[in-house]
């Protein structure tokens, strides 16, 4: 029978582990790297275990905290090679180097309680596992190659920890770089088969380094297979959890490890698609998380003696509850108390005014211009509505006179009589749907954030109709008096309040993934059947979401056979510190698939409108980083600008999670010391004088001058020909200057349109081409700028010039 080996693939995946062997019929000896092939951690690095080492007694006693175990190890390494001439060193070795003075008493201390750290936090990694046993089972002898600070022993007893019996009574030999002084690169490979008294060709390598594996194998003609945990995008998603949970839980690493408890769970899942990655990769570990903790406070609930009803809260905690039922499985108790109930922020608010105090905190919350939102939530009938809100319009404040409005007595009792009205539906549409009776514990499941919905049923739930309402949400804001009914995974006793507002600002993207594929429910009717109003994005939308679900769905299953394979079931606190970072990842720095899929999402206000916002635009965002630079985030009304900036450059990502993180000031002239001094030519009434004006760097080489033009009595030119040769020139826009920086919001009608320009401009000894292109033919060339009569509303207003130098006269 003729060997396969030279077909057989050079890199893997866990799941091709199982069947390796069938590509290489006649090995007789299977050898396995040992960490991150056969033993995985649940936390981000390696290092991260001396984060949680320095906490065992022996190091804490002494000061030896994870800064410096590191620095010990690179100062044994360096000594070593001093002294002996050799790269690796023991666990002795590196604690005299950090405590010269060690008795051999205190160094076994130290050993065992580094073992038994790291046993801790390490697992079997299934499909390898799976791949010794199917080695046992063909008769071949397992060995372990470790490029390791342990010893033999050590290692042997860190493996009999984290390992099935079965698995660990298979292997027969264990060798460790330490105890022969030479890394696997180095020539430990020759050493193991000289012990072995075995050919090269008869041993079979799998590792997960390209050099220390793969290539010193290969060197000694040994068979070897690299095993890659992820795909490219994958890898990238669980690098850059890393990075977001340390900008927003900023324990990790200094007061413990880094926790990642779904890398194994991911590295298993076969992807074969942007939406499959969006609901394996993007949520589905952060949905498992949740899933996990509404089970932890179910289970906490049935301990004190009561037996929760969960009402997942639609449309949001659709997905949370399909990734709720796939953790349980098929006949777990808690089953039976779940439901999926339509309760909306309209219609929690809309049964919510008991007095005029209730109206009053509502229209404090909610002041702004959307008074028509305002009219509907307050329950008053259309035509009243709508002769209120036109008078309120007229107005100079138009929310305070609608708030003068609503005040009079005949309004406020219409207000109340509606609400009264709307709570009895609401009630008997729970007696239908839950079973609601006095007595009941009912625990509210959704996403977050303030618990809006909870805020305001809760009083009436409890005084009116004596059942009391605890709150379990993904992501949970600081109100006051939280702690008394609310839990978070995402909490104010987890991270810090401006942590939780970085998350919130950009929740939008979770939101449309988590939803169901119908209206918001705006009223019930008498027998308590839910009225929803269309929605208000496309069906296309939710076409688009129903994969990404599925797969969710399909993930908090197997992860959960993932970790009952491994024997190991995520701590609650390692699970909401995971959930932190995975978040943070999806909202900031979100892959290529990710964005893809979500790509002309929008999302509908909520409000009992029709208002819709996109969640992000990214050619729209192109246009506007040009034309403002970074501050087109505080100016555009879209739902996720790190989605539109990832594009740009992971720095730009970066300073946005860092600005609202650390409530960073930051003005435009922060930005960038770098000006340009614009020379210009203004006119009024036939005077004609020269002047400058700065204009500031915004993105991929533009700058923007904005040039007053009082109330459109001034015109201008700007002579570019002093200082260029060419340019590209983006755009020329009139706008009024208070609009330059304000947030444009979708209910606001009163902000005036920007004008664009490019059209009327006149060149002079300028010669233009596409896409902006311009050739300033002389020095004295010049673009004029007709501004006169072109303003459309009263007040001063600035000209916007966008433009990107391309050749300064000087170099020409």
């Amino acid at each position: 029978m003729k060997d396969t080996v030279k077909t057989a693939p050079k890199t893997v995946f866990p799941q091709d582990l199982p069947d390796i062997l069938s590509h290489f019929p006649r090995v007789k000896i299977l050898s396995l790297d040992c960490f991150d092939t056969l033993l995985w951690r649940n936390c981000a690095a390696p290092i991260d275990v001396f984060y949680d080492l320095q906490h065992a007694p022996p190091f804490h006693s002494r000061g030896f905290n994870a800064t410096l175990r590191i620095k010990a190890e690179s100062t044994a390494r360096s000594l070593m090679r001093t002294r002996a001439g050799l790269h690796e060193v023991r666990l002795p070795n590196i604690y005299r180097a950090a405590f010269p003075d060690l008795s051999d008493a205190e160094v076994a201390e130290l050993a065992d309680a580094e073992v038994a750290t790291e046993a801790r936090a390490c697992y079997g990694f299934p499909a390898t596992v799976e791949l010794i046993r199917a080695a046992h089972r063909r008769g071949l002898k397992i060995v372990i190659v470790s490029d390791t600070y342990f010893s033999q022993n050590e290692l042997r007893r860190l493996l009999s920890a984290a390992l099935p019996g079965d698995v660990s009574a298979a292997i027969d030999a264990v060798f460790c770089s330490s105890e022969f002084g030479k890394a696997k690169a180095a020539g430990l490979f020759r050493t193991v088969l000289d012990r072995l008294h075995a050919r090269s060709e008869d041993m079979l390598h799998v590792g997960d380094h390209e050099v220390a594996d793969l290539a010193a194998a290969t060197r000694h003609g040994i068979h070897a297979v690299r095993l890659a945990h992820h795909a490219d995008s994958a890898r990238q998603a669980v690098r850059l959890e890393a990075a977001a949970t340390t900008l927003l839980y900023p324990a990790a690493r200094q007061a413990r490890s880094l926790p990642n408890v779904y890398r194994g769970a991911i590295a298993q899942r076969q992807v074969s698609d942007a939406s499959e990655f969006l609901g394996s990769i993007g949520v589905g570990p952060l949905l498992h998380a949740f899933a996990g903790f509404i089970k932890h406070r179910a289970e906490a609930l049935q301990a004190a003696g009561r037996t929760p009803k969960l009402l997942f809260l639609m449309r949001d905690g659709y997905l949370p509850m399909l990734a709720f039922q796939a953790l349980l499985g098929d006949d777990h108790p808690l089953l039976a108390n779940v439901h999926a109930v339509e309760i909306s922020r309209f219609a929690a608010y809309a049964a919510s005014f008991r007095t005029e105090a209730d109206i009053d905190s509502y229209l404090a919350r909610m002041a702004g211009p959307a008074i028509h939102a305002l009219a509907k939530q307050l329950l008053l009938p259309d035509g009243a509505a709508q002769k209120l809100v036109a008078r309120a319009r007229a107005a100079k404040d138009p929310f305070e006179e609608f708030s003068r409005l609503v005040h009079r007595p005949d309004t406020i009792a219409a207000i109340l009589d509606g609400s009264r009205a709307y709570r009895s539906r609401l009630r008997r549409y729970l007696e239908r749907t839950v079973g609601l009776s006095q007595g009941d514990t009912l625990m509210f499941v959704d996403l977050g954030y303030s618990g809006t919905a909870q805020t305001c049923l809760e009083p009436i739930f409890r005084k009116e109709w004596e059942v009391e309402v605890q709150g379990c949400y993904l992501l949970l804001s600081r109100t006051p008096g939280w702690e008394a009914s609310r839990v978070g995974l995402i909490a104010p006793d987890l991270v810090d309040d401006q942590a939780i507002g970085s998350l919130v600002a950009y929740i939008a993207a979770l939101e449309q993934i988590c939803t169901a594929d119908h209206g918001s429910v705006i009223d019930y009717t008498e027998d308590g059947t839910p009225v929803r109003k269309p929605p208000d994005v496309s069906p296309e939308q939710y076409e688009r979401v129903k994969p990404v679900q599925a797969a969710c769905r399909q993930f908090s299953a197997d992860a959960e056979a993932f970790f009952r394979a491994t024997g190991t079931v995520p701590t609650i606190e390692d699970a909401r510190i995971n959930a932190v970072g995975l978040l943070g990842r999806l909202l900031f720095f979100p892959t290529r698939e990710e964005i893809d899929t979500l790509r002309g999402f929008s999302l509908d206000v909520n409000l009992n409108t029709d208002a819709t916002i996109a969640l992000f635009h990214t050619e729209q965002a192109k246009q506007r980083l040009r034309r403002l630079g970074l501050a087109y985030t505080l100016v555009d009304d879209r739902m996720n600008h790190p989605m539109e900036l990832r594009a740009h450059g992971l720095d730009l990502v970066t300073l946005v999670l860092t600005q609202h993180r650390f409530g960073w000031d930051i003005a435009l002239d922060d930005l960038s010391h770098q000006r340009i001094s614009l020379p210009i030519m203004l006119a009024k009434d036939g005077a004609v004088s020269p002047a400058t004006v700065e204009a500031r760097p915004t993105q991929d080489g533009y700058f923007a001058a904005e040039i007053p033009v009082g109330a459109g009595e001034f015109q201008f030119a700007v002579k570019f020909g002093q200082l260029y040769s060419w340019l590209q020139l983006d755009s020329v826009t009139l706008l009024p200057i208070g609009d330059m920086y304000r947030k444009r919001n979708v209910f606001d009608r009163s902000r005036a349109p920007e004008i664009d320009l490019n059209a009327d401009l006149v060149l002079d000894k300028v010669e233009a081409f596409d896409d902006g292109l311009l050739h300033c033919m002389a020095e004295s060339a010049f673009v004029f700028v007709p501004a006169r009569g072109r303003c459309l509303s009263p007040g001063h207003h600035v000209c916007r010039v966008v433009f990107r130098p391309l050749a300064h006269r000087a170099l020409t």
